[in-house]
C-alpha cells in the first residue's frame, strides 16, 4: 500500500508539470556510483563488500519559481557488490571472490533549491525520497573445485564461474536523498549540471524468503537481527535543455 501511494503521488506530480507546458527542463543523466551496505552492528561480520557502479537515465525538471524546482527522473541502475570468499583446501586457506550485480530501475523525486552567485552558474541543494524496482539480480564467481574445498560461509555454496541468478535482494526499496550540484549554461537554454548526492534506504534491503539468513552472532556470542541497509554515493552528470523563458531570470540570457 505504501507503495502504491507514493507512485502514485510521484505519477500526479509528473502529470501536473506535463500539463503546466511551462518553464521546465529536460536533463539526460550518466555517471558512476558507489555502493555500500552497512549492517547497523559493528560486530557482524558482512558478507558483501563494495564496488563501483553505473546509472543512467532522464530527468524532468519543472520549476515551481525561479528559486525552487521539483525533479522527477527515471534511470537504470546496475547497482554491484563483491564479496571474498575463503576455502579450506587440504588445511590451506585459497582466497576467490564473487562479483554480485543487481540491476533496479530506479524513480527519484526531489526538490531543488537554486542560488545564481555568478553569471551562467547556478547551485544548488536537493532533497527528496527514490524508489527502486529489482529488476534481476546475478553474481557470477571463482570458485575452487567442490573435491578440493568448500567455501567457509554457506551462502555461496553452489557459486561457479558462469553467471549465476540470486534470489538475495528484496524486490524493491525507498530511501531517502540528500544532494548538491553546480550547473552551468553552455548556450541560453543548454546546461551542463554536475550532482553529487547520498541516499540511505529506509527499508529492508535482504529478501526475507531467500537465502540469507535474518539472524546473526555478533564477535561475543550474541544472537541479532541482521537487517543491513543500502548507502548510495553518486555523482551524475546532466546534459539538460531548458524550454521555457517564462520565469524572468536575466542571469540566464547570454
Amino acid at each position: 500500500m505504501r507503495s502504491q501511494i507514493i507512485s502514485l503521488g510521484l505519477f500526479f506530480c509528473f502529470s501536473l508539470s506535463i500539463l503546466s507546458q511551462e518553464k521546465f527542463q529536460f536533463n539526460f543523466i550518466l555517471g558512476p556510483s558507489y555502493e555500500k551496505i552497512g549492517t547497523r552492528n559493528a560486530n557482524i561480520e558482512n558478507p558483501f563488500s563494495f564496488k563501483y557502479s553505473y546509472n543512467i537515465g532522464s530527468e524532468f525538471k519543472y520549476y515551481l519559481s525561479p528559486k525552487v524546482s521539483s525533479n522527477l527522473g527515471l534511470s537504470f541502475n546496475d547497482k554491484g557488490f563483491q564479496s571474498n570468499i575463503d576455502y579450506d583446501v587440504f588445511g590451506d586457506t585459497v582466497s576467490s571472490s564473487v562479483r554480485i550485480s543487481a540491476k533496479y530501475l530506479t524513480l527519484p523525486f526531489d526538490l531543488a533549491f537554486n542560488f545564481t552567485p555568478a553569471f551562467r552558474t547556478e547551485y544548488f541543494f536537493s532533497t527528496g525520497i527514490t524508489y527502486g524496482y529489482l529488476l534481476s539480480q546475478t553474481f557470477k564467481g571463482q570458485r575452487v573445485p567442490e573435491e578440493l574445498g568448500r567455501p567457509n560461509n554457506p551462502l555461496f555454496e553452489g557459486v561457479t564461474n558462469e553467471k549465476n541468478n540470486i534470489s538475495w535482494f528484496d524486490k524493491s526499496y525507498f530511501a531517502a536523498q540528500l544532494g548538491a550540484g553546480i550547473s552551468r549554461y553552455v548556450k541560453s537554454r543548454m546546461l551542463l549540471t554536475f550532482h553529487a548526492s547520498y541516499a540511505y534506504q529506509l527499508d529492508r534491503l535482504i529478501n526475507p524468503e531467500g537465502p540469507i539468513i535474518q539472524f546473526a552472532t555478533t564477535n561475543s556470542g550474541q544472537l541479532v537481527e541482521y537487517s543491513p541497509k543500502l548507502n548510495s554515493f553518486l555523482l551524475l552528470l546532466k546534459v539538460g535543455y531548458y524550454f521555457s523563458d517564462q520565469i524572468e531570470n536575466t542571469k540566464k540570457e547570454l
